[in-house]
């Protein structure tokens, strides 16, 4: 039920609780802290209505599903500790009948709103990041997403050339142990990144004129893009740049 239209293009609405538990939580969520969301639901005791108290925010987005169809996608950006309470819940009084909750939902166009999104959420200024590898990986995401325009890192699943942000997020928390917060960080990452494509489409641009290539054509889409970063779906590159 829509409650509310507000000029930023986020609607107030009430959902079904069963509902809200079915959406995602957004990838670049921090990490969950299961023992913090087990003290919420003990000390509850049972009322998980309760837990209505502030809204549930829901970011959707345009992505490109598995079958290479773009769709809408919907995911809980705040509010994913409630959530895991109320999903507890449910698995545990299978009976229990729905109830309303409300959400506030934001259609977002790419990752990167969704990031700046969540700092507004979150008070978190551009030029301090959490050492959490979630809330790291964000910085980077956007760093990168910046200086490719064209929107070449989509969420979701995605052909090449344009790389998944989804993949590049699970890349980048591997790496949790090399990525360090602040923007001269960031910066630093983004310039390797940029030198290693500079370096990489020269290698592709020589490989299209080798003999018995069998991916000239997706070489040829990296080349027309200027945009190297997904041909190896490894994401190599992220380690050494880092």
């Amino acid at each position: 039920m829509l409650l509310y239209t507000y000029h930023d293009r986020s609607v107030l609405k009430l959902i079904g609780a069963r509902e809200l538990i079915g959406i995602p939580i957004w990838k670049g969520n921090r990490t969950i802290e299961v023992a913090h969301a087990e003290e919420i639901y003990n000390a509850i005791r049972g009322n998980v209505k309760c837990l209505d108290s502030s809204v549930f925010r829901i970011v959707k987005y345009m992505e490109m599903n598995a079958s290479g169809m773009l769709q809408e996608q919907k995911y809980i950006i705040d509010g994913q500790h409630r959530a895991y309470c109320i999903k507890k819940y449910f698995d545990e009084t299978v009976c229990e009948p729905d109830f309303k909750v409300t959400v506030m939902e934001k259609a977002v166009d790419d990752e990167t709103e969704a990031i700046e999104y969540f700092n507004q959420l979150n008070n978190v200024k551009p030029q301090h990041f959490e050492h959490d590898p979630a809330i790291l990986a964000n910085a980077y995401i956007k760093g990168l997403s910046t200086k490719f325009k064209h929107k070449l890192i989509r969420p979701g699943a995605t052909k090449r050339p344009y790389l998944s942000a989804d993949k590049l997020r699970d890349a980048l928390k591997l790496c949790g142990d090399l990525m360090k917060p602040g923007e001269e960080n960031v910066a630093r990452f983004v310039a390797a990144v940029v030198a290693w494509n500079t370096s990489e489409l020269k290698s592709l641009e020589i490989r299209t004129m080798l003999p018995g290539e069998k991916e000239v054509g997706i070489m040829n889409n990296c080349l027309e893009k200027k945009f190297a970063l997904s041909f190896d779906s490894r994401l190599v590159w992220v380690r050494r740049c880092l």
